[in-house]
């Protein structure tokens, strides 16, 4: 419209060029992207290559992967030693002196052998760091004396016991409590037990804390080199097939066969009534998820040539 010859109409407002966003998730803030990485990646993804792929995302996650490092500490009668591990593609490992270690190093793999860990200097100020990985060679004594100073922070741990005597039951019970506690922690994922003894000694009663620990949908591992009840099956068994939730894409219980044939043939006939059990050669059965088709349970007994016995291997493959 014009007015007294002038043309009134508002000029059209020139909009600016719309800047193209980046991606959300490649370009976060790097302490966001720093705090990720430090939870995500640990030791069993790190060298798998799970975490090979971060290389490839635009934005500042390949510098930060690939920067990524973490600190392992052995610790025997000769003291601790410290090494380095960093790298993705081409793991590099280096030897640290105490005063070398950062203030921001997290120590994700600790192996004990054979030693008293309260008599070890200096050590006590670094068990904040301490996580991931524990383990530990030694007599009762020497394992429940490092279970008590270590944080519960591990979500994997291997227990070799030693013990040249049979112990005391005051040493036995105290090391049964310590591994109990231990199974209820709620960072556990994964647990190896191996009892070594050159004589008889009472087994570990862990039943009660076992089933507990397999009923949890967070569960990766149990490893033993001793029975255990075949309730502790069932009740893993059962759990699995009532639960809804799979956050890991497998899970394994895995113990020596130490059963009469007619019992273990009875328990799979009424757990599994579809599998046809031959005690006589190597056996599995599998079976679908009730509710979730794509998840598997498969049950094998085998002979175990590395460990020379008959061996139980349930195994739950819930990825998709």
């Amino acid at each position: 419209m014009k007015r007294n010859g002038k043309n009134t109409a508002k000029s059209a407002t020139k909009k600016k060029p719309r800047l193209e966003l980046p991606n959300d998730f490649a370009y976060l803030s790097g302490d966001i992207m720093t705090d990720i990485v430090d939870a995500h990646m640990n030791p069993w993804t790190w060298q798998d290559g799970s975490f090979n792929r971060v290389r490839y995302v635009k934005g500042d996650w390949k510098n930060r992967a690939l920067t990524y490092s973490f600190v392992e500490c052995q610790i025997s009668s000769s003291g601790p030693r410290f090494e380095r591990h960093s790298g993705l593609r081409e793991v590099k490992t280096r030897e640290l002196q105490f005063d070398e270690l950062l203030p921001s190093d997290a120590i994700r793999h600790v192996k004990i052998r054979y030693t008293d860990l309260s008599e070890c200097p200096n050590i006590s100020a670094l068990m904040p760091r301490m996580m991931d990985r524990l383990e530990i060679t030694g007599s009762d004594v020497r394992v429940v004396s490092a279970l008590k100073l270590l944080p519960d922070t591990f979500a994997e741990i291997s227990f070799s016991v030693y013990n040249p005597e049979t112990p005391s039951d005051e040493e036995h019970l105290a090391l049964e409590r310590q591994v109990i506690e231990r199974l209820r922690s709620k960072h556990l994922r994964k647990f190896k037990c191996e009892m070594i003894t050159s004589r008889e000694r009472t087994p570990l009663n862990l039943e009660a804390a076992l089933c507990e620990f397999l009923s949890k949908p967070s569960f990766q591992l149990v490893r033993l080199d001793f029975s255990i009840s075949l309730d502790v099956v069932a009740h893993a068994v059962q759990s699995w097939r009532n639960r809804s939730s799979f956050p890991v894409s497998k899970q394994k219980l895995v113990f020596p066969w130490t059963y009469a044939e007619f019992e273990l043939e009875e328990f799979f006939k009424s757990l599994f009534p579809a599998w046809t059990f031959d005690k006589d050669y190597n056996t599995s059965y599998s079976e679908t998820h009730p509710l979730v088709s794509d998840r598997i349970l498969t049950c094998t007994a085998s002979y175990e040539l590395a460990a020379y016995y008959r061996s139980i291997v349930v195994c739950f493959e819930n990825e998709q």
